[in-house]
Order: C-alpha cells, then structure tokens, then sequence
C-alpha cells in the first residue's frame, strides 16, 4: 500500500487517504479460520486463526489486508 505523509492512500487515487474498515473501534480486527480439507473432500475448521485489518478505498472499493502488530510479532519470534 503507497504511503504518503505517513498516512496509506489508495493504489488508483494516490490523493486518498485509506480507511481501516473496523466499525469506527480502533481495537477491533478480522480474523480468518484455519481450515483442513479432509480427504472426503470435507472442510475441517481447527482452533487456530490469524488477525488481520482491512483498509479500503472510499471511491473505488481497492482494498488491503495487514496483519496485526501481534500476528507480526508471532511472525518475527519465528
């Protein structure tokens, strides 16, 4: 995601300033399942999950994902 002035802006509108979609709480995050494909074709889900947060573009819908501070210090501890 471009920068500028320390803010992230949109890859199509460099002008605008990208959003955190999180429901205007800055604690909250998405978080995806961890899931196993059994081999009867069925989708498993496990106990484990990774956070992440959403920013969006206003005018044309472009969108990023991130992982939180703490994925990335699970990540960097690796």
């Amino acid at each position: 995601m471009p920068r500028k002035d320390g803010k992230m802006v949109c890859l199509n509108h460099p002008e605008l300033e990208m959003i955190p979609q999180n429901e205007g709480n800055e604690g909250t995050f998405h978080v995806i399942r961890l899931a196993t494909l059994s081999r009867h074709g069925r989708i498993e889900m496990t106990n484990k999950s990774t956070g992440f947060d959403v920013y969006s573009c206003r005018e044309c819908g472009y969108c990023e994902t991130y992982l939180t501070a703490e994925e990335l210090d699970l990540l960097r501890k690796k």
